[in-house]
């Protein structure tokens, strides 16, 4: 058995004792913290594996039918991205309560995890636009993912719904 969570048009499915957390859509998040120094992101997905007390940081982007316009550094936003969900992690433990489901409770069942890693989905067209080209190396691209990350974790990863995460299964939405 697994659990099925969709983003945007992809759907993934996470092993069944894993615990899942969707940031955005926490109250806590978005009632508190959002706000915090000016503007907090989080990622797409917190995933917690309990038997390697492993905490997965999941962003996902998809850029097959909405090219990316933002002009800032694709790596910069995921890394901001990882120091704010940190930051939100902590603040949560302690100012959300548990019993609201959200941010406390991920972490009052989690506990400190032993490794955090982080992974970018990422979806890009396969006739990419002269004026929005993407990522044209993702060998490269990951190398400077994970120089951005390296504190966190020394080996993020880059998959797609074509070449998927081995701890779990992505594929397009009906």
């Amino acid at each position: 058995m697994s659990q099925a969570f969709q983003e945007g048009r992809i759907l993934f499915e996470f092993p069944e004792n894993w615990r899942v957390c969707r940031p955005g859509k926490s109250s806590y998040y978005r009632n508190r913290f959002q706000g915090f120094c000016g503007g907090s992101k989080e990622t797409d997905f917190l995933l917690f594996e309990p038997d390697q007390r492993v905490l997965w940081l999941l962003e996902v982007k998809d850029y097959t039918t909405d090219r990316r316009t933002k002009t800032s550094d694709l790596c910069d936003e995921i890394a901001l991205k990882v120091r704010d969900v940190l930051a939100l992690l902590m603040a949560g433990a302690t100012n959300d309560p548990p019993s609201n489901q959200g941010i406390g409770a991920f972490m009052a069942t989690c506990g400190l995890p032993l490794v955090i890693k982080v992974v970018l989905h990422l979806e890009q067209p396969s006739k990419p636009s002269a004026l929005f080209p993407g990522v044209k190396n993702r060998a490269d691209f990951a190398q400077m993912l994970r120089h951005k990350v390296h504190c966190i974790d020394p080996h993020a990863k880059v998959v797609s719904t074509v070449q998927s995460h081995p701890h779990w299964k992505s594929h397009w939405a009906p």
